[in-house]
């Protein structure tokens, strides 16, 4: 069967960073179906790493296991797909932490599905504050809406914000048993550059420099303008895990797309796809658990030869290096999105800032 991605080029790479230990991030690719995805783990080596993982692995045994691939060649069914697979893995990670006792365990995920009918289509599904851009012409565009209390509130500068909401995510995979995943359809041209990262790369390259490393670099070899980009991370400090997918659309042959209509609804599919059991994929996660040997030095299982798990080996000397403190993200996401849920965030936090002050002017009346 003609892959219906054969237009899609990628590189794809994640890095440790300077001054962090260990490595929350994890990235897949899954070309043969057009989906990629980064994932940003928190809650430490216990948590973040293995959340991570979990998601992608919920991620791409949801695609290995389909036996008739072009029912959800349409991106519709495969969003649907994808949210399927991201909400399993945020039940087992929840469940996992409840028995283990640990608390703001959890993973950010964006992840772009191309549309294997119409070149012209894709979708991004995202919780956090991993972000997707795309390069097109001369101009960067974040398609991504940052899941944070400081962008829900309509704050720019975070340091405008009391410390307790600085660098808090409001969605995330693993904080309960279900998440809300934020839908982006996008439009798709050739040429068209997309990024998808972790907020390691953000925190210390700015929309013009990353516009600037994809103008240069657009043409050439994907994994290596993806290699650069990391290295100039660290070359700033490297203060955080930075992972990094690009994808370049070239030209499609029409021929190679999937011919039919997309289903309407995931469960007509039932009888086509190969329900990979329960236990199964319950085995292949535990295998991830941290009482486990294999605990977080090795990636997840391979599932198939649909897509690669890539993982870096953590081989930097960081001992020498001062370390940082992990980023602060909430234990359960809040109801926070845009409208009324936005006003509730922004009337709780400057609530909590102006009770702060009264305390502190009771405090001097009461002491002077």
């Amino acid at each position: 069967m003609p892959n219906s991605f054969s237009h899609l080029k990628h590189g794809a790479v994640t890095d440790v960073g300077i001054k962090r230990k260990n490595n929350e991030d994890s990235i897949v690719t899954i070309p043969d179906h057009g989906v990629f995805c980064v994932a940003d783990g928190m809650g430490g080596v216990q948590g973040g790493k293995i959340a991570s993982q979990a998601t992608i692995t919920c991620l791409k045994n949801s695609f290995n296991s389909l036996s008739a691939p072009d029912v959800v060649a349409g991106v519709g069914n495969k969003a649907k797909l994808i949210d399927n697979a991201l909400n399993r893995a945020s039940r087992w990670i929840k469940t996992k932490a409840d028995k283990k006792g640990i608390k703001g365990t959890g993973t950010t995920a964006v992840v772009i599905a191309f549309d294997g009918r119409d070149p012209c289509k894709a979708m991004i599904l995202h919780a956090g504050d991993s972000r997707a851009y795309r390069y097109r012409g001369a101009n960067l565009s974040q398609l991504s809406r940052d899941h944070t209390v400081a962008n829900e509130a309509g704050v720019e500068d975070e340091s405008q914000l009391p410390i307790m909401f600085k660098g808090v995510v409001t969605r995330a995979i693993g904080v309960s048993t279900k998440v809300e995943l934020e839908y982006t359809p996008v439009n798709v041209q050739t040429d068209d550059i997309f990024l998808l990262s972790s907020d390691g790369l953000d925190k210390l390259l700015s929309d013009e420099d990353i516009a600037a490393f994809i103008r240069t670099g657009k043409g050439g070899d994907l994994q290596k303008l993806s290699e650069a980009m990391v290295k100039e991370t660290n070359n700033r400090g490297g203060v955080d895990n930075v992972s990094i997918i690009l994808i370049r659309v070239e030209e499609a042959d029409p021929e190679t797309l999937t011919d039919g209509t997309d289903a309407d609804d995931l469960p007509h599919v039932g009888g086509q796809r190969r329900n990979l059991a329960a236990s199964d994929e319950s085995d292949v996660l535990d295998a991830l658990d941290p009482d486990c040997v294999l605990v977080c030095d090795t990636p997840a299982r391979d599932a198939g030869d649909a897509g690669d798990l890539i993982t870096q080996p953590e081989t930097r000397d960081v001992d020498r290096f001062p370390q940082v403190p992990e980023k602060s993200k909430i234990d359960s996401p809040a109801e926070a999105r845009y409208g009324l849920k936005g006003k509730i965030v922004r009337v709780t936090i400057w609530g909590v800032a102006l009770g702060l002050i009264a305390f502190l002017i009771w405090c001097f009346a009461r002491f002077l």
